[in-house]
Protein backbone atom coordinates (compact mmCIF):
# COMPACT_ATOMS: atom_id res chain seq x y z
CA UNK A 1 0.00 0.00 0.00
CA UNK A 2 1.11 3.32 -0.76
CA UNK A 3 2.04 5.99 1.66
CA UNK A 4 -1.07 8.23 0.86
CA UNK A 5 -3.41 5.19 0.66
CA UNK A 6 -1.66 3.98 4.11
CA UNK A 7 -2.55 7.38 5.31
CA UNK A 8 -6.39 7.69 4.38
CA UNK A 9 -6.68 4.05 5.61
CA UNK A 10 -5.41 5.42 9.15
CA UNK A 11 -7.17 8.39 9.31
CA UNK A 12 -10.69 6.59 8.44
CA UNK A 13 -10.37 4.09 10.91
CA UNK A 14 -9.17 6.78 13.69
CA UNK A 15 -12.08 8.84 12.85
CA UNK A 16 -14.75 5.89 12.79
CA UNK A 17 -13.44 4.94 16.38
CA UNK A 18 -13.49 8.74 17.41
CA UNK A 19 -17.04 9.00 15.66
CA UNK A 20 -18.18 5.49 17.51
CA UNK A 21 -17.17 7.23 21.15
CA UNK A 22 -19.08 10.59 20.39
CA UNK A 23 -15.78 12.24 21.30
CA UNK A 24 -15.00 15.60 18.88
CA UNK A 25 -12.09 17.05 17.22
CA UNK A 26 -11.92 19.85 19.47
CA UNK A 27 -12.29 17.39 22.29
CA UNK A 28 -9.64 14.80 21.62
CA UNK A 29 -7.09 17.70 19.98
CA UNK A 30 -6.92 19.00 23.79
CA UNK A 31 -6.39 15.76 25.04
CA UNK A 32 -3.61 15.36 22.35
CA UNK A 33 -2.04 18.78 23.18
CA UNK A 34 -2.67 20.08 19.44
CA UNK A 35 -2.47 23.94 19.43
CA UNK A 36 -6.05 23.70 17.29
CA UNK A 37 -8.32 20.51 15.95
CA UNK A 38 -6.81 21.27 12.70
CA UNK A 39 -4.06 18.57 13.08
CA UNK A 40 -6.45 15.83 13.82
CA UNK A 41 -8.47 16.98 10.86
CA UNK A 42 -5.37 16.67 8.58
CA UNK A 43 -4.30 13.05 10.20
CA UNK A 44 -8.02 11.72 9.94
CA UNK A 45 -8.60 13.26 6.35
CA UNK A 46 -5.02 11.44 5.13
CA UNK A 47 -3.27 14.44 4.67
CA UNK A 48 -1.09 14.05 7.15
CA UNK A 49 1.32 11.23 8.44
CA UNK A 50 0.86 10.58 12.05
CA UNK A 51 3.69 9.77 14.54
CA UNK A 52 4.36 6.64 16.23
CA UNK A 53 3.83 8.53 19.65
CA UNK A 54 1.06 10.27 17.98
CA UNK A 55 -0.72 6.67 17.35
CA UNK A 56 0.33 5.45 20.51
CA UNK A 57 -1.64 8.04 22.31
CA UNK A 58 -4.97 8.09 20.38
CA UNK A 59 -4.79 4.82 20.96
CA UNK A 60 -5.05 5.01 24.49
CA UNK A 61 -7.27 7.95 24.61
CA UNK A 62 -10.12 5.90 22.41
CA UNK A 63 -9.00 2.39 24.61
CA UNK A 64 -7.95 0.22 21.56
CA UNK A 65 -4.96 -1.75 20.55
CA UNK A 66 -2.29 -0.05 18.12
CA UNK A 67 -2.19 -3.23 16.66
CA UNK A 68 -6.12 -3.32 16.09
CA UNK A 69 -5.50 0.16 13.81
CA UNK A 70 -2.74 -0.83 12.08
CA UNK A 71 -3.66 -4.51 11.19
CA UNK A 72 -6.67 -4.26 10.14
CA UNK A 73 -8.76 -6.70 12.83
CA UNK A 74 -12.23 -6.81 12.37
CA UNK A 75 -13.36 -7.54 15.49
CA UNK A 76 -17.12 -8.83 16.54
CA UNK A 77 -19.53 -5.99 18.01
CA UNK A 78 -19.70 -6.33 21.69
CA UNK A 79 -22.77 -5.85 23.90
CA UNK A 80 -22.13 -4.39 27.62
CA UNK A 81 -25.41 -4.63 29.80
CA UNK A 82 -25.12 -1.99 32.02
CA UNK A 83 -28.11 -0.51 34.32
CA UNK A 84 -30.05 3.11 33.11
CA UNK A 85 -27.37 3.01 30.67
CA UNK A 86 -26.57 6.55 30.45
CA UNK A 87 -24.85 7.76 27.00
CA UNK A 88 -22.08 9.49 28.54
CA UNK A 89 -18.48 9.99 26.58
CA UNK A 90 -16.96 8.57 29.82
CA UNK A 91 -19.37 5.56 30.02
CA UNK A 92 -18.05 4.56 26.54
CA UNK A 93 -14.72 5.16 27.26
CA UNK A 94 -14.86 2.84 29.86
CA UNK A 95 -16.87 0.37 28.36
CA UNK A 96 -14.53 0.35 25.30
CA UNK A 97 -11.98 -0.36 27.86
CA UNK A 98 -13.36 -3.19 29.28
CA UNK A 99 -13.79 -4.63 25.97
CA UNK A 100 -9.65 -3.85 25.67
CA UNK A 101 -9.15 -5.20 28.80
CA UNK A 102 -11.22 -8.51 28.05
CA UNK A 103 -9.72 -9.38 24.78
CA UNK A 104 -5.96 -8.57 26.46
CA UNK A 105 -7.16 -11.54 29.11
CA UNK A 106 -8.25 -14.01 26.45
CA UNK A 107 -4.61 -13.18 25.13
CA UNK A 108 -2.57 -13.53 28.09
CA UNK A 109 -4.48 -16.82 28.51
CA UNK A 110 -3.47 -18.05 25.20
CA UNK A 111 0.12 -17.06 26.26
CA UNK A 112 -0.12 -19.20 29.05
CA UNK A 113 -1.50 -22.03 27.41
CA UNK A 114 -4.42 -22.24 28.89
CA UNK A 115 -7.49 -23.86 27.74
CA UNK A 116 -10.79 -21.21 28.09
CA UNK A 117 -12.98 -22.15 30.78
CA UNK A 118 -16.74 -22.12 29.67
CA UNK A 119 -18.31 -23.56 32.45
CA UNK A 120 -20.48 -20.58 32.83
CA UNK A 121 -22.28 -21.84 29.43
CA UNK A 122 -23.98 -25.03 31.16
CA UNK A 123 -26.17 -23.31 33.60
CA UNK A 124 -29.52 -23.00 32.50
CA UNK A 125 -32.43 -22.07 34.40
CA UNK A 126 -35.20 -25.16 34.37
CA UNK A 127 -37.96 -22.81 32.70
CA UNK A 128 -37.42 -20.00 30.34
CA UNK A 129 -39.88 -18.08 32.66
CA UNK A 130 -38.46 -16.51 35.26
CA UNK A 131 -39.82 -16.04 38.59
CA UNK A 132 -38.62 -15.40 42.56
CA UNK A 133 -39.12 -19.02 43.37
CA UNK A 134 -36.85 -20.58 40.23
CA UNK A 135 -34.09 -17.61 41.03
CA UNK A 136 -33.90 -19.19 44.66
CA UNK A 137 -33.74 -22.49 43.62
CA UNK A 138 -30.70 -21.46 41.13
CA UNK A 139 -29.02 -19.82 43.89
CA UNK A 140 -29.30 -22.54 46.60
CA UNK A 141 -27.91 -24.69 43.56
CA UNK A 142 -24.88 -22.91 43.24
CA UNK A 143 -23.79 -22.73 46.66
CA UNK A 144 -24.22 -26.52 47.12
CA UNK A 145 -22.51 -27.51 43.47
CA UNK A 146 -19.52 -24.99 43.44
CA UNK A 147 -18.26 -24.93 46.27
CA UNK A 148 -19.24 -21.51 47.64
CA UNK A 149 -19.01 -22.85 51.62
CA UNK A 150 -21.07 -20.88 54.54
CA UNK A 151 -19.77 -17.41 53.17
CA UNK A 152 -19.61 -17.34 49.51
CA UNK A 153 -18.55 -13.69 49.68
CA UNK A 154 -15.33 -14.67 50.29
CA UNK A 155 -14.86 -17.14 47.26
CA UNK A 156 -17.11 -15.91 45.02
CA UNK A 157 -14.28 -13.96 42.36
CA UNK A 158 -12.05 -17.53 42.49
CA UNK A 159 -14.88 -19.69 41.96
CA UNK A 160 -16.36 -17.47 39.15
CA UNK A 161 -13.02 -17.06 36.93
CA UNK A 162 -11.41 -20.22 37.95
CA UNK A 163 -14.25 -22.67 37.58
CA UNK A 164 -16.75 -20.68 35.53
CA UNK A 165 -14.21 -19.16 33.65
CA UNK A 166 -16.29 -15.71 33.74
CA UNK A 167 -13.85 -12.62 33.74
CA UNK A 168 -14.02 -10.23 36.41
CA UNK A 169 -12.30 -6.63 35.65
CA UNK A 170 -12.39 -4.08 38.68
CA UNK A 171 -11.82 -0.35 37.08
CA UNK A 172 -12.95 3.23 38.47
CA UNK A 173 -16.42 3.83 37.92
CA UNK A 174 -16.81 6.98 40.18
CA UNK A 175 -19.60 9.00 37.91
CA UNK A 176 -20.59 6.09 35.45
CA UNK A 177 -21.87 3.14 37.42
CA UNK A 178 -22.18 0.29 39.84
CA UNK A 179 -21.20 -2.88 37.43
CA UNK A 180 -21.81 -3.79 33.86
CA UNK A 181 -21.67 -7.41 32.45
CA UNK A 182 -20.80 -8.96 28.56
CA UNK A 183 -20.80 -11.99 26.72
CA UNK A 184 -18.12 -11.45 23.54
CA UNK A 185 -15.91 -13.45 21.61
CA UNK A 186 -13.38 -13.46 24.57
CA UNK A 187 -16.14 -15.12 26.91
CA UNK A 188 -18.25 -13.74 29.34
CA UNK A 189 -17.02 -10.82 31.61
CA UNK A 190 -18.21 -8.45 34.56
CA UNK A 191 -17.09 -4.92 35.50
CA UNK A 192 -16.95 -3.59 39.20
CA UNK A 193 -16.32 -0.05 40.12
CA UNK A 194 -13.79 -0.77 42.76
CA UNK A 195 -14.30 2.52 44.41
CA UNK A 196 -17.17 1.33 45.91
CA UNK A 197 -17.03 -0.75 49.52
CA UNK A 198 -15.73 -4.09 49.25
CA UNK A 199 -18.95 -5.68 50.34
CA UNK A 200 -21.01 -3.73 47.46
CA UNK A 201 -18.32 -5.00 44.99
CA UNK A 202 -19.27 -8.74 46.20
CA UNK A 203 -23.05 -7.98 45.55
CA UNK A 204 -22.84 -6.18 42.48
CA UNK A 205 -20.32 -9.21 40.95
CA UNK A 206 -23.33 -12.06 42.23
CA UNK A 207 -25.97 -9.29 40.83
CA UNK A 208 -24.03 -9.70 37.21
CA UNK A 209 -23.45 -13.27 37.47
CA UNK A 210 -27.38 -13.56 36.79
CA UNK A 211 -27.08 -11.52 34.09
CA UNK A 212 -24.11 -13.92 32.68
CA UNK A 213 -26.44 -17.19 32.95
CA UNK A 214 -29.84 -15.36 32.16
CA UNK A 215 -27.80 -13.66 28.87
CA UNK A 216 -29.94 -15.31 26.12
CA UNK A 217 -33.53 -15.17 28.34
CA UNK A 218 -33.81 -11.86 29.12
CA UNK A 219 -34.75 -8.50 26.49
CA UNK A 220 -31.54 -6.15 27.45
CA UNK A 221 -33.21 -3.28 26.52
CA UNK A 222 -35.61 -3.49 29.33
CA UNK A 223 -32.44 -3.81 31.69
CA UNK A 224 -30.57 -0.70 30.26
CA UNK A 225 -33.83 1.34 29.77
CA UNK A 226 -35.55 1.45 33.17
CA UNK A 227 -35.32 2.45 36.55
CA UNK A 228 -34.26 -0.44 38.74
CA UNK A 229 -36.97 -0.44 41.54
CA UNK A 230 -39.68 -0.32 38.60
CA UNK A 231 -37.31 -3.33 36.60
CA UNK A 232 -38.13 -7.19 37.57
CA UNK A 233 -35.33 -8.40 35.61
CA UNK A 234 -33.38 -6.51 37.87
CA UNK A 235 -35.16 -7.48 41.24
CA UNK A 236 -34.44 -10.92 40.27
CA UNK A 237 -30.92 -10.35 39.88
CA UNK A 238 -31.07 -8.82 43.43
CA UNK A 239 -32.72 -11.36 44.46
CA UNK A 240 -30.57 -13.99 43.30
CA UNK A 241 -27.46 -12.24 44.68
CA UNK A 242 -29.12 -11.80 48.56
CA UNK A 243 -29.56 -16.02 48.26
CA UNK A 244 -26.14 -16.84 46.74
CA UNK A 245 -24.37 -15.06 49.39
CA UNK A 246 -26.38 -15.55 52.21
CA UNK A 247 -27.00 -19.26 52.24
CA UNK A 248 -30.48 -19.56 54.59
CA UNK A 249 -28.90 -22.55 56.62
CA UNK A 250 -25.97 -20.82 57.65
CA UNK A 251 -28.06 -17.54 58.32
CA UNK A 252 -30.48 -19.00 60.12
CA UNK A 253 -27.93 -21.01 62.27
CA UNK A 254 -26.06 -17.54 62.89
CA UNK A 255 -29.16 -15.66 63.89
CA UNK A 256 -29.84 -18.44 66.34
CA UNK A 257 -27.01 -17.79 68.35
CA UNK A 258 -27.73 -14.25 68.78
CA UNK A 259 -31.40 -13.76 69.42
CA UNK A 260 -33.19 -13.27 72.64
CA UNK A 261 -36.50 -13.14 73.54
CA UNK A 262 -37.18 -12.98 69.78
CA UNK A 263 -35.06 -9.75 69.37
CA UNK A 264 -31.93 -8.90 67.88
CA UNK A 265 -29.81 -5.95 68.81
CA UNK A 266 -28.82 -3.29 65.98
CA UNK A 267 -25.12 -4.66 66.89
CA UNK A 268 -26.20 -8.33 65.99
CA UNK A 269 -27.67 -7.38 62.96
CA UNK A 270 -24.26 -5.03 61.90
CA UNK A 271 -21.94 -7.90 63.22
CA UNK A 272 -23.65 -10.81 60.82
CA UNK A 273 -23.52 -9.14 57.85
CA UNK A 274 -19.98 -8.23 58.53
CA UNK A 275 -18.86 -11.75 58.94
CA UNK A 276 -20.90 -12.75 55.88
CA UNK A 277 -18.90 -9.74 54.18
CA UNK A 278 -22.13 -8.21 52.79
CA UNK A 279 -24.06 -4.65 53.64
CA UNK A 280 -26.08 -4.16 56.96
CA UNK A 281 -29.44 -3.65 54.32
CA UNK A 282 -28.57 -6.56 51.99
CA UNK A 283 -28.50 -9.10 54.92
CA UNK A 284 -31.76 -7.37 56.57
CA UNK A 285 -33.60 -7.24 53.66
CA UNK A 286 -32.38 -11.28 53.06
CA UNK A 287 -34.17 -12.15 56.52
CA UNK A 288 -37.44 -10.76 55.54
CA UNK A 289 -37.22 -12.88 52.52
CA UNK A 290 -36.51 -15.67 55.40
CA UNK A 291 -39.57 -14.79 56.90
CA UNK A 292 -37.07 -13.98 59.98
CA UNK A 293 -37.95 -9.89 59.72
CA UNK A 294 -40.75 -8.00 59.17
CA UNK A 295 -40.57 -6.06 55.73
CA UNK A 296 -42.29 -3.09 57.16
CA UNK A 297 -40.10 -2.82 60.74
CA UNK A 298 -36.89 -3.31 58.70
CA UNK A 299 -38.07 -0.49 55.93
CA UNK A 300 -38.66 1.58 59.46
CA UNK A 301 -35.47 1.20 60.27
CA UNK A 302 -33.63 1.82 57.38
CA UNK A 303 -35.50 5.02 57.29
CA UNK A 304 -34.81 6.09 60.45
CA UNK A 305 -30.95 6.24 59.39
CA UNK A 306 -29.99 5.11 63.32
CA UNK A 307 -28.66 1.73 61.44
CA UNK A 308 -26.76 2.89 58.61
CA UNK A 309 -25.19 5.38 60.90
CA UNK A 310 -24.44 2.74 63.24
CA UNK A 311 -23.37 0.29 60.26
CA UNK A 312 -20.45 3.17 58.75
CA UNK A 313 -19.43 3.86 62.37
CA UNK A 314 -18.66 0.10 62.85
CA UNK A 315 -17.38 -0.69 59.42
CA UNK A 316 -14.84 2.16 59.12
CA UNK A 317 -11.97 0.20 59.14
CA UNK A 318 -13.01 -2.72 56.56
CA UNK A 319 -12.27 -0.17 53.62
CA UNK A 320 -8.82 -0.71 51.73
CA UNK A 321 -7.26 1.27 49.46
CA UNK A 322 -5.54 0.68 46.28
CA UNK A 323 -2.63 2.68 44.53
CA UNK A 324 -2.15 1.11 41.86
CA UNK A 325 -5.12 -0.06 39.22
CA UNK A 326 -6.16 -3.89 40.48
CA UNK A 327 -8.14 -5.10 37.10
CA UNK A 328 -8.12 -8.50 37.80
CA UNK A 329 -5.80 -10.45 40.66
CA UNK A 330 -6.03 -13.55 37.97
CA UNK A 331 -5.12 -11.04 34.52
CA UNK A 332 -2.03 -9.84 36.46
CA UNK A 333 -0.87 -13.04 37.42
CA UNK A 334 -1.37 -13.98 33.72
CA UNK A 335 0.48 -10.77 32.92
CA UNK A 336 3.23 -11.36 34.99
CA UNK A 337 3.71 -14.97 34.31
CA UNK A 338 4.03 -14.08 30.50
CA UNK A 339 6.69 -11.60 31.07
CA UNK A 340 7.90 -13.93 33.39
CA UNK A 341 8.87 -16.28 30.65
CA UNK A 342 9.79 -13.49 27.90
CA UNK A 343 6.42 -13.91 26.13
CA UNK A 344 5.84 -10.27 26.25
CA UNK A 345 7.90 -7.15 26.25
CA UNK A 346 8.38 -4.77 29.59
CA UNK A 347 6.45 -2.25 27.17
CA UNK A 348 3.31 -4.65 26.57
CA UNK A 349 3.34 -5.40 30.54
CA UNK A 350 2.87 -1.95 31.03
CA UNK A 351 -0.36 -1.46 28.53
CA UNK A 352 -1.35 -4.94 29.70
CA UNK A 353 -1.22 -3.17 33.33
CA UNK A 354 -2.59 0.08 32.74
CA UNK A 355 0.47 1.87 34.01
CA UNK A 356 3.45 4.27 32.38
CA UNK A 357 6.45 2.57 31.50
CA UNK A 358 8.11 4.32 34.24
CA UNK A 359 5.66 3.07 36.79
CA UNK A 360 5.86 -0.04 35.95
CA UNK A 361 9.07 -0.37 38.57
CA UNK A 362 7.41 0.12 41.57
CA UNK A 363 4.28 -2.27 40.47
CA UNK A 364 6.57 -5.05 39.57
CA UNK A 365 8.30 -4.85 42.82
CA UNK A 366 4.66 -4.84 44.46
CA UNK A 367 4.59 -8.33 43.37
CA UNK A 368 7.70 -9.52 44.39
CA UNK A 369 9.47 -8.90 40.46
CA UNK A 370 12.42 -7.16 39.49
CA UNK A 371 12.37 -4.64 36.59
CA UNK A 372 14.14 -6.96 34.46
CA UNK A 373 11.50 -9.49 35.05
CA UNK A 374 12.33 -13.40 36.28
CA UNK A 375 12.22 -16.89 33.89
CA UNK A 376 9.64 -19.42 35.54
CA UNK A 377 11.30 -22.03 37.53
CA UNK A 378 9.95 -25.61 37.00
CA UNK A 379 10.05 -29.02 38.17
CA UNK A 380 7.96 -32.22 36.93
CA UNK A 381 5.02 -33.13 38.30
CA UNK A 382 2.45 -35.96 37.98
CA UNK A 383 -1.19 -35.43 37.19
CA UNK A 384 -1.99 -38.91 37.83
CA UNK A 385 -1.18 -38.66 41.77
CA UNK A 386 -3.98 -40.04 43.98
CA UNK A 387 -4.04 -39.60 47.89
CA UNK A 388 -4.02 -43.02 49.23
CA UNK A 389 -7.24 -44.06 50.93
Amino acid sequence: MEKGEFNKEIGRKLRAIREKLGMTLEQVSDLMDFPNYQTLLNIESGKRSIKAQELSSLAKIYCVDVESILLNKREKPVTVLWRNRNETLELKRREQEFIKICRDYELLEKKCGLEPIEEYKTIRFEHQRLDYDNVKKIADKFVRCYGFGDMPSYSIEKILEESLGIKIIYLDLTGIGSAASTIGDFGAAILVNRREAPWRIKFNIAHEFFHIITWDIVNKEEICCREEEDNIIEKFANCFASCLLLPEKPIIEEVNKRVKNNELSFNDFIYIARKFYVSTEAFLWRLVGLGICNADGVRKSLEEGTIKSLDKEKRKGDWYSVEFPIISERYIYLALKSFGKGLISKGKLAEFLGVERAELPKLLESYGYNEEGERDIACTVSTRHRCSS
